[in-house]
Order: structure tokens, then sequence, then C-alpha cells
């Protein structure tokens, strides 16, 4: 047996327990996705007599071009064009009243919440109880779905958006933190892309479970939003076994025996006293730092320059466009007919690809590094995004169908590669254990905030789509510019020795800044053995 063998057979529980906590991440893609997709859509209208009210909302972004065809000459119409926006956009606006796209966005509000809570609850529980404890959320969710149903409420169902979107709100903030904080360096970043990669699995198995042929059905739709219940059944199930965080044990409750022992699991080998050593040298300037509070990430210098970028790449990750994109595909890449079947077959694709092009990161990216991949992603979809632009703005035909679906996919695969996995590993690793929860909580707290922005103003944007595509072009653009200037490498490196990095750049900034004035600050000089001794007042 290979060395690398060996390897693999040692960390099996530190795989069991990313694959474990991932299970959180599948079900915030899950929910996210699930109430979009066409056929369980369409039967969950009827059911609760809404056609009339939200037929709006398969009106295809195609249909809002800024120009129209006359029939006869093929030539731009501008009167009817300005008609035709008039239109959507009184469309917009009355889809968003509509109890449907509420039941849609308050996923988004709870998000917002359970989010805003992720660091008292670390802090409290430590983030391995904190997953098991959102699992109660995610199942009493899930009955409400289930009763829905019978009692014919979409209050109900409302109400369990809330609860999943708290629930998800939570663990997309804690499941990264888990899992970096058990991970070794070496594949650290792997790892935590195991949550990105399990949240576009989620987004796929929505897809498929709700066509008409699996439980998008009349008999059938109470059990497809219910179904994360058994997800988070299996999370408590294995969940309970495996150790907690020792960053957790050692750092924050100073239990050394049960960190040794924790780490010893998880490494699957007894020689650990190097990796104690450097969690021990961490927990000494834990206690140097001090505590950390909100005003301290904004104050204080050493913490405000990572702080900024972490939270910049969090809100750039919404604001790209991704969203958009991913929720409104149907309508972007497939002019003509809302209803079409091939629309189905489009979301199931782009949902798959974006899955397999997510694997990269998982593989590769602790070899290639964070900066590249988040550079290389928002420029690749940059790109994309532009090109995309141009297809919207010219007239239907079969070459330019293509064009779309190349874009989008071209922009799914930027998006899959950088902008998506990064953000979360920088939000582990940028800091320390004791800082870690509230940084962490602030930053995914403002990706909320701005995935609810995109949520409730989207539909709102489709009256002049085309030049909003150009907005998310400039965005991936600015942003690819800003990191590859700013943003510093973390790969295969302790968390002490990333902190280092940003106190050395903390340094180089103050000594640029204040440069040693001679003529003020030097009263008298003597000189003994041929060196210069400078006397300061």
């Amino acid at each position: 047996m290979t060395e690398t063998e060996n390897s693999s057979r040692s960390l099996v529980v530190l795989y069991i327990a990313v694959f474990t906590a991932a299970l959180s991440s599948f079900q915030f893609g899950y929910n996210m996705a699930v109430l979009d997709v066409k056929d369980s859509f369409q039967v969950l209208q009827s059911y609760f007599g809404l056609k009339g009210e939200i037929d709006s909302v398969n009106k295809p972004l195609i249909q809002n071009r800024l120009y129209s065809q006359d029939s006869e000459n093929k030539k731009a119409n501008p009167i009817t064009a300005f008609r035709e926006t008039k239109t959507m956009e009184k469309i917009c606006v009355e889809k968003m009243a509509t109890p449907w796209y509420l039941a849609l966005c308050m996923y988004t509000i709870g998000g917002i919440l359970g989010s805003s809570l992720t660091a008292y609850l670390v802090q409290w529980l430590g983030s391995k109880k904190s997953l098991l404890a959102t699992n109660h959320m995610s199942i009493l969710a899930a009955a409400l779905m289930w009763m829905s149903k019978g009692t014919h409420s979409l209050k109900m169902i409302i109400a369990a958006r809330v609860l999943q979107g708290l629930h998800a709100g939570l663990a997309m903030g804690v499941t990264p933190l888990y899992i970096g904080e058990i991970s070794p360096k070496s594949i650290r970043g792997g790892l935590i892309s195991v949550h990105q990669l399990f949240v576009t699995i989620g987004l796929l198995t929505a897809q498929v479970l709700g066509r008409s042929n699996v439980f998008g059905t009349e008999d059938s739709w109470n059990l497809l939003l219910a179904f994360p219940a058994f997800i988070s059944i299996l999370q408590l199930l294995i969940l309970p076994f495996l150790p907690e965080s020792p960053r957790y044990l050692l750092i924050d409750k100073n239990q050394r025996a049960r960190a040794i022992e924790s780490l010893k699991k998880f490494r699957g080998t007894d020689q650990v006293d190097d990796e104690i050593a450097e969690i021990t040298e961490e927990a000494k300037k834990e206690e140097e730092f001090g505590k950390v509070s909100l005003s301290d990430l904004i104050k204080r210098e050493k913490l405000r320059r990572k702080f900024f970028q972490l939270a910049i790449n969090q809100i750039v990750q919404q604001l790209c466009g991704i969203n958009a994109i991913l929720f409104y595909v149907k309508c972007i890449v497939v002019p003509g007919d809302a209803q079409s079947e091939s629309q189905n077959n489009e979301q199931i694709l782009v949902a798959a690809f974006n899955a397999l092009m997510t694997l990269l990161p998982v593989f590769l990216i602790d070899r290639v590094g964070r900066k590249r991949f988040l550079v290389g992603g928002y420029a690749v979809a940059a790109v994309f995004s532009c090109l995309l632009t141009i297809s919207l703005s010219i007239p239907d035909s079969t070459w330019t169908s293509y064009l779309r679906i190349t874009s989008v996919c071209g922009f799914i695969a930027g998006f899959a590669i950088g902008p998506g996995p990064v953000p979360w590993i920088l939000t582990v690793e940028f800091f320390m254990q004791r800082s870690r929860p509230l940084a962490s909580a602030v930053a995914i707290c403002l990706n909320w905030i701005f995935t609810s922005v995109i949520f409730w103003v989207f539909p709102v944007m489709q009256k002049s789509m085309n030049g909003y595509m150009y907005f998310f072009c400039l965005i991936c653009t600015l942003s690819a510019i800003y990191f590859y200037e700013v943003l510093k490498e973390t790969k295969n490196k302790t968390f002490q020795e990333i902190h280092q990095i940003f106190e050395q750049e903390n340094v180089a900034q103050i000594n640029e800044q204040e440069p040693l004035n001679i003529s003020t600050s030097v009263s008298n000089f003597t000189i003994e053995n041929s060196t210069v001794i400078i006397n300061r007042e």
C-alpha cells in the first residue's frame, strides 16, 4: 500500500465529517431552487388557486426586448418597444405583489436573520453542536410544508420558508467554519470547497425531483417540499458521533486533552504534536489580542483591512449576477413559449454543468491557489456576461440561441471555479479562532442581504435586461482587477501564518504613511567607532 493510500485511509473520519457537515449546504441549494421548478410550480399555483394572479412569473425575459420586430420588414419598432417595456414593468410589479412570490422571497429574509445569529451560536455551542441545533428548524419547516397540503394553507408554506431561511443562514455560516477548523492546511481549501459543491448538488437535485415524472405532481408535491427533513435526519444520525473542532476545544474551551483526542481522530494518527503546538501558539495570540467586537472589525487597523476584503468578496459574489442567471435561465436562454419542455431540460443541464465545474476547485485549489481561481473566475465571467448581453441585444435566430447557451455556461464556469467557493474559504482563513465567527457572520449576512436585493429587484430589472447584463460584466471586471491587486495567497498556510501576512502588510503601510522626519525628531548625534548614533527627543 502506498503512502498516499495510507494517508487517504487515515483521513476517513475527516472526510465523513466534511460530507456530513456539507449536508446543510445541500439543503440550502435545494430549498433555494425547489419552488422555481416549472412542473412543481404549476401544480402548486393550481392547487392554491393562484394561477390568475401569477401567470406573469412565467413571462420570459426574452419578451422584454428594447426593440420590437415588425412582422413584415423585421425592423425595430420603437413605439411598440416602448409599449412592451411598460407592459413588462407592470407585470413585474404585479408579480412582486403575489403571495407565491412572497413565499419565494421570505427564504432570503430568513437567511439574513439566521446569518446574523451565527457568531452567537458558534461561540455558545461550538460549530458541531451549532450544526446539530439548526436541523431542528429544518425539520419543523418540513413538517409545515407537509401539513400545508392537508390544511390547504399557503401561510404554512410562507412560515416554513422563513424557518428554512433561518436554517440556511445559520448553516451557511457554520458549515465552512467547522470544515475549515478540522482540515489540515494542505487540503483545507479543497475541503471547504465541498460546501459550495453541495450547494450546486442541491440545486440540481431540486430541478430533477421537481419534474412532473418524479415528485412535481398533485399527489406528491408536499413530499417534494418536505424532502430536506430526510437530509436533516441523516445529519442528526451521523454528526453526534464525530469529534468537535480541536481548535474550539483548545482555544475557546481550554480543554487540551479533548482537543488532542479530537485531532488524533481527524488525522488518523497519534503524531499531532506539531499541529497542537501551532493551535496553542494561536491561543496565546488570541489572549494578547483580546475579545473582538463588531466595532473592532471596523476600527482596528489589523482587522479592518482583511474584513473589508472579506465583505467585498461576499457582496460581489451576489452582485456578479449568478443568481439572476440561475433563477431566470429558462427565460434568458430559451426564447418563445415559457411552457416549453425544453426549458426544464435547459435548467437541469445548466445545474449539472454548475456542479461539474465546482469539482475543479475541490481538487485543484490547494495546488493552483485561491487568488488565481478567484481572479480568473471573475475574468471569465466578465467575458461571457458581455457575450450574453450582445446575444440578448440582437434578433432571435438559431445561432443567437446557441450563443446564449454558450454564454450562460461560460459565465457559470467562471463563477464555479472562483467566485463560488473562494469567498467561503477566505471567510475561514482570514481570521483566527475567536474573531472568526463574528467576522464570518457579518460577511455572510451581507451576502444574504445582497442575495435578497437581487431576488426582489431582478424582476423589475427585466424591463431593461440588456443594460443590466452590462452591469454584471462591469462588476466582474472590477472584481477581477481589485482582487488581483489586493488579495494575498493563503494556500498551504496555517492560520497563524496568514495572520502574520496581514501583520506585515499593516506594518509596511504604516511605514509608508509615516516616514521619519529627521529635522524634527533628532536633537543630536555622535559618532562612535565609525557608527552614527542618533538620539531622538
